[in-house]
């Protein structure tokens, strides 16, 4: 029988099971862990780089690039489908250093959509 913090997680679209097989099944290293995705600011520096900027040049895409690429990596650890696919999606539109600043914009929005409804859940469950 799942606990409730696996089974909130779930209806959030998490993947659980992945991460905590990452976790070696250890509900409170993950729970440690997502302790620490919750404080972290890089998602807040991808959208200060994002929204102080009208238009991406080379520079500025790799600023968004490495935020997005750090929050890509740990969403992906933890099993945090929605954000790592938003903040994948985000990486992929500045690799090349050329970016479509409204294409990044709509991206940006659905990633902290998610990113708060995450937190909210994580408030209720950690």
């Amino acid at each position: 029988m799942a606990s409730e913090f696996i089974n909130k997680l779930t209806e959030a679209g998490v993947d659980v099971a992945s991460a905590l097989s990452r976790m070696l099944n250890k509900e409170e290293m993950y729970k440690k862990f997502l302790r620490k995705f919750r404080d972290d600011t890089n998602i807040f520096s991808l959208r200060d780089v994002i929204d102080g900027n009208d238009s991406f040049s080379a520079e500025n895409c790799e600023q968004v690039f490495h935020y997005a690429h750090t929050v890509k990596g740990v969403a992906g650890n933890l099993g945090l489908t929605k954000i790592y696919n938003e903040s994948s999606y985000i990486c992929e539109l500045t690799r090349d250093g050329i970016a479509d600043a409204s294409d990044i914009r709509k991206h940006m929005a659905v990633l902290m959509e998610d990113y708060n409804s995450l937190i909210a859940v994580l408030d209720t469950i950690l």
